[in-house]
């Protein structure tokens, strides 16, 4: 090669010079690449460089799998980097730029002497009239690199390069005529883009450089599918243009419609789409949501599942706490369905009961709500257990507990008597203050203080709770905890209608002395889930009164019992009993009763 070419213009370049392969590097020339090699499997072939007198420079990188990045350079010794180094530095500076300045003088020459001026401006226009009947084509008409056309666009490029932008912009402007009246609407295109970045550069005419992007980006378009590539990258750029300007809400417009044919291509660009409206101020949260969800159905549809949920995920925060139930109910529906697909159940169940209560959707996509759910829960072969699920939906208002406290010895209706008669009929039993005390008093003392608010109840008598489950059509069975050695507790079947509400009556039987509270009930829904709700208890509430802090009744003291043992009672008949009696007979009666026995009568 010396020897054909010269010494000077021949180098011979040293490299792999370790033997043992083990050479490990901080910093390599391909570092801010490898990420790149890791994703991309290819072959970048043996290249040459031909410039002026023929100097080569061969480069070759294969990649045949992802780890063999972790090993780039390891035969490369430190003497072996600096050489490359060298001999870039010296490419650049000795060979490369002044080839290319010397490009640009002859070129200028050559083009200020043909087309620059008036008289050779007329004259290519004439020599050009005729030209707009000609048919259109993609392409246009056929230019070869030593036509006129082709040398302007040369001398506009090495300018462009060598950052001369003012010789840049007048070479594009000049052959950008040509290509107009040709109908080489690619050329025309390629060159109104190069205009738009050079006057990005030059920081000047904004406006300018946005009608020339628009052009082109336009024009690509009007050619259709051919150059599709093209109008992306005519989109990047100007995309890129409108971020430094901080002109981000813009930037979204145009990924949208960079949007073409190709579905994964349209799901990347609507993803970065939605981060320009929420990077903008004030954030347009409602737009990075839409085009979040747009760019997850695109992932779908070219079936790139995890990149699907992973947008809708972060669409998920965007509708929580809105009133846009119906996208909410879809986004958590579809994103069940995909982690069901991956085989990921127990994720899928946990998007699927937030649908569950949709009472604002229609009955067909309720039972499409329903039926998904308990497939999915199916297939994880276990039982899922779910606080506060919500389905049925429990009137916790409609809450009664009914329990046997010796009121009454009546018919179990009577226990549904307002407590303001059985007070109205107990002021005339009771003995005034003044009297000694009576079995009552004798009770209350044995009651810890922490428990006088409670309520009494019986071992081995049952006690009731009444809710009232609503919602669509299914089957459950319901109950009030799990059945242990101390408590039996009852079980309900039913089934639902859509619509429809019930009320359901539980009971809860203590074996033993002690504190029983209901603490809430538990159904199974088709078998399958178990559905759990709390009955929260309210702290007291307190209020100042005077001076003096006086606690109300709180509602918890409703659901605490003390069992006690059961009591023996006297029970007796009064043949022909008057059906209409005085208060004062009737309470003699009872009186008499009370002193004659050990224990109260009612």
């Amino acid at each position: 090669m010396r020897s054909t070419f010269g010494p000077n213009d021949c180098q011979l370049l040293c490299i792999n010079s370790s033997q043992d392969g083990q050479t490990r590097h901080k910093d390599t020339p391909w570092a801010t690449f490898v990420n790149y090699l890791t994703l991309k499997d290819y072959y970048l072939s043996v290249t040459y460089l031909f410039i002026g007198k023929c100097l080569g420079i061969l480069c070759w990188f294969k990649r045949s799998d992802a780890l063999a990045t972790e090993h780039l350079g390891r035969f490369l010794k430190l003497d072996d980097l600096n050489e490359i180094k060298n001999l870039m530095q010296e490419l650049s500076s000795k060979h490369i730029i002044p080839y290319m300045e010397q490009k640009i003088r002859l070129l200028n020459q050559q083009v200020s002497s043909t087309r620059k001026g008036f008289r050779n401006q007329f004259k290519n226009l004439w020599w050009r009239k005729g030209k707009e009947d000609a048919l259109d084509t993609t392409n246009g008409p056929v230019y070869t690199f030593s036509s006129i056309e082709s040398q302007v666009r040369v001398l506009g490029d090495y300018a462009f390069m060598l950052r001369d932008y003012e010789l840049a912009v007048s070479s594009y402007r000049l052959i950008s005529t040509d290509y107009k009246l040709d109908k080489a609407w690619k050329r025309y295109a390629g060159v109104q883009e190069m205009i738009g970045l050079t006057y990005f550069m030059l920081d000047q005419s904004r406006k300018e450089a946005e009608y020339c992007m628009e052009n082109a980006f336009n024009t690509y378009l009007k050619l259709g599918s051919a150059v599709q590539q093209n109008a992306t990258r005519c989109g990047l750029w100007w995309i890129e243009m409108l971020k430094t300007r901080n002109q981000i809400k813009e930037a979204a417009t145009v990924y949208f419609r960079i949007c073409g044919e190709d579905l994964l291509h349209s799901a990347v660009m609507l993803e970065q789409a939605s981060f320009c409206y929420f990077l903008s101020k004030p954030p347009m949260l409602h737009k990075y949501g839409f085009h979040l969800v747009l760019s997850g159905d695109h992932y779908k549809k070219c079936d790139q599942i995890k990149h699907a949920i992973r947008t809708y995920r972060n669409a998920v925060s965007v509708y929580r706490g809105t009133t846009w139930n119906l996208i909410k109910d879809r986004v958590h529906f579809h994103i069940g369905q995909w982690y069901a697909s991956l085989g990921m159940y127990d994720v899928a169940v946990t998007h699927m009961l937030e649908i569950l209560a949709s009472s604002h959707q229609s009955k067909t996509s309720q039972e499409l709500f329903l039926r998904d759910f308990l497939h999915i829960v199916q297939k994880t072969g276990k039982t899922f257990e779910v606080l506060k699920l919500q389905l049925p939906v429990i009137n916790i208002s409609s809450l009664k507990v009914i329990f046997e406290d010796h009121r009454t010895y009546a018919s179990p209706a009577a226990a549904s008597i307002k407590e303001g008669v059985w007070r109205s009929l107990e002021e005339d039993m009771i003995p005034s203050l003044s009297a000694k005390s009576n079995w009552l008093d004798v009770q209350s003392k044995l009651i810890p203080r922490k428990y006088k608010e409670s309520n009494i109840c019986v071992a081995g008598e049952a006690n009731s709770s009444n809710v009232e489950p609503q919602n669509d059509e299914y089957k459950t069975s319901t109950s009030t905890g799990d059945i242990n050695s101390s408590l039996v507790l009852s079980e309900v079947d039913f089934t639902l209608e859509g619509g429809e509400t019930i009320l359901v009556q539980l009971t809860v039987t203590p074996r033993v002395e002690g504190i029983l509270t209901i603490v809430g009930v538990k159904w199974k829904l088709s078998s399958s889930v178990v559905g759990l709700h709390n009955f929260e208890s309210n702290s007291v509430n307190k209020r100042i009164a005077k001076g003096r802090r006086k606690p109300k009744h709180s509602p918890s003291a409703d659901l605490k019992f003390i069992v006690i043992k059961s009591l023996p009672r006297l029970q007796g008949f009064i043949p022909s009993l008057p059906e209409k009696t005085y208060a004062g007979d009737l309470r003699h009666l009872v009186l008499e009763l009370n002193n004659q026995s050990k224990f109260p009568v009612k």
